[in-house]
């Protein structure tokens, strides 16, 4: 089989090139620095479509998003069925069905979508596009992962790491919130799994449980060497945080929980790592090569 890999250079590529690799041909689709039209599909099995715009600052790169996200990754798909590639498989993100939700409620495969941001409906028009596509000829699977982390990972979960790593008491101690996760390793055995079974349909890959905020920071502390301290943060300044900076508020210490059984049924296997796991494996790699 060979499989075609867009963004392959990424934080999930390369991981997932690692893993391809010792099975199957692959080859890499770099969509960044080569024009789509230089490349001749035929022969491809499956593209894995991970190439995308996460993060912007500036409110006026906001059409980079649709640019890349929907429009580049409709055309991908659109080339690929033209040119005989039997299974695309689209890396959307689990925000398009909202950035938050209640601690007692979870998203699943089937959930309403309510994109909010510029990222996720991007995402969430791609996936209506390439969708349409599919036919009994040509079959689509899309993705919908929460907060992927594991070595080689940026911004929130290294973020969170280093802040472990630096102050020796972290007030982050009972934290009642819940937030599903997927270690990197777990993302690529679902990949697998659709790849070697043909899979078609919308999948949520993630841990076997969702954490709080203060477990997370538990397991970081239980890796790095110095001795750290877990401490509740006095009702005072959680009030202060929560007024002034909302939005950072929301993403440390605000739920958002997803079940993804549909997916499970599907796979058949159990998802092979723990979080416990992935988050040593990710804090090893950051005191390698902080």
């Amino acid at each position: 089989m060979t499989i075609g890999v867009t963004g392959a250079s990424g934080f999930i590529g390369r991981n997932l090139y690692d893993s391809l690799n010792k099975h199957y041909s692959i080859v890499q689709i770099d969509l960044k620095d080569r024009l789509l039209d230089n490349y001749d599909f035929s022969g491809i099995d499956v593209i894995v479509h991970l190439a995308g715009i996460a993060h912007k600052i500036k409110s006026s790169d906001i059409d980079i998003y649709f640019k890349v996200n929907r429009d580049l990754a409709y055309q991908t798909a659109l080339k690929a069925k033209k040119e005989g590639v039997r299974h695309f498989i689209f890396m959307s993100t689990s925000k398009v069905y909202g950035d938050f939700s209640p601690v007692d409620k979870a998203f699943d495969e089937t959930s309403k979508c309510n994109p909010l941001d510029a990222y996720a409906k991007s995402k969430y028009e791609a996936e209506m596009l390439i969708t349409d596509l599919s036919d009994e000829f040509f079959k689509v699977a899309v993705l919908r992962p929460p907060l992927v982390y594991g070595p080689g990972v940026k911004a929130n979960m290294l973020n969170l790491i280093k802040l472990v790593d630096k102050i020796p008491i972290i007030p982050l101690k009972g934290v009642g919130n819940k937030r599903s996760l997927v270690y990197v390793e777990n993302l690529i055995f679902v990949l697998g799994t659709i790849i070697e079974r043909k899979l078609s349909g919308v999948f949520i890959p993630a841990d076997k449980q969702p954490l709080s905020t203060s477990e997370i920071v538990q397991f970081i502390i239980a890796a790095v060497p110095q001795k750290r301290k877990l401490v509740s943060i006095p009702s005072f300044l959680n009030r202060i945080f929560r007024t002034l900076f909302p939005y950072y508020y929301s993403r440390i210490l605000g739920s958002f929980i997803l079940d993804n059984s549909i997916t499970q049924k599907f796979l058949q296997e159990q998802i092979p790592y723990s979080s416990e796991y992935g988050v040593k494996a990710t804090v090893d790699w950051y005191l390698k090569y902080k």
